[in-house]
């Protein structure tokens, strides 16, 4: 099998058997095209070695890529040989020890408990806009949502009086997520006077996204990152904080706060929605350096 047939096995099983979301797919689908045309695209997968590999990388590395772009490339490498060779398409794997460069992750960016309420308290809860906003938000921090997740919702994925919702998240997996009260009364008010309002008189236009959506605009579409993007930083700007500030740092704060307040890792993995208890890790670190802060501000023997 030439190697870029292989390439496209390889990208057609991880969407279809492993289910990755499809930008992961893509972003694999490309580092791994490039390796096929630098390789040779009618180069035979099972003739490829160590060497040639390590040429690669030694290319990669001349173009000026980041450790961790190289590292990302030595992984798909790696998951492409480990399929062939486990679907008995190659007998050797020359890349099974191939050792990734290292790079240290960047500690996600958290907002304080304080900043968190005054950003939610800067949605208007007047219009029917802010009603929907405050419920997204108190979602986003109260249950560690990722934003698409969140604007996928459909009104029959909210169990009110349950106090869970039921997320599709990376890969199109499932999970349960606990609403908090603060979210839930958040989203009761929405839903009694912010998405009668905004639908008054229309017809919900199901462009794409979930049946029935949760969070919807006055056209009858579903809110669009763009349009929650835009309100967040009007919403920033009016409670004096950093403009810059994204969705994703609700879910930060959420895992961060989580921790800091005695939650075990494993139930902050499970809420998030991580695969790999690794990707949760980073925020124990993130906990620790908080801790440090708070003991060197306080303690007087911690500095002179």
């Amino acid at each position: 099998m030439d190697l870029v047939s292989a390439v496209d096995q390889y990208v057609f099983y991880l969407y279809t058997q492993r289910r990755l979301a499809k930008n992961t797919v893509n972003s694999y689908s490309s580092d791994l095209g490039r390796f096929a045309r630098f390789i040779g695209d009618s180069r035979h997968a099972c003739d490829v070695t160590r060497k040639d590999v390590e040429a690669f990388m030694a290319f990669l590395t001349d173009q000026g890529l980041s450790s961790r772009s190289l590292a990302r490339n030595v992984a798909c490498i790696r998951g492409l040989f480990r399929f062939l060779k486990e679907h008995n398409l190659c007998q050797a794997d020359p890349v099974a020890d191939l050792a990734a460069p290292s790079f240290s992750r960047p500690l996600p960016v958290v907002m304080s408990q304080e900043d968190v309420e005054k950003l939610l308290d800067a949605c208007p809860m007047d219009t029917p806009e802010g009603l929907r906003d405050r419920a997204i938000l108190e979602l986003l921090y109260g249950s560690g949502l990722r934003i698409s997740e969140a604007l996928n919702l459909g009104m029959a994925d909210v169990d009110q009086e349950e106090g869970i919702c039921m997320v599709r998240g990376k890969g199109d997996k499932q999970r349960v997520v606990p609403i908090g009260e603060c979210a839930l009364d958040a989203l009761r008010v929405y839903l009694q006077k912010g998405r009668p309002a905004l639908l008054k008189g229309r017809i919900l236009t199901r462009v794409k996204g979930p049946r029935n959506p949760l969070f919807v605009t006055r056209r009858g579409t579903v809110i669009s990152r763009q349009g929650l993007f835009k309100n967040l930083k009007k919403y920033a700007a009016a409670a004096g904080l950093d403009p810059r500030i994204s969705p994703h740092k609700l879910r930060h704060s959420f895992a961060t706060h989580m921790i800091e307040n005695g939650a075990d890792l494993r139930t902050v993995q499970s809420l998030l929605g991580h695969e790999d208890i690794s990707t949760t890790e980073v925020y124990t670190h993130v906990s620790q350096k908080h801790l440090h802060e708070a003991f060197t501000k306080s303690h007087p023997r911690a500095k002179e």
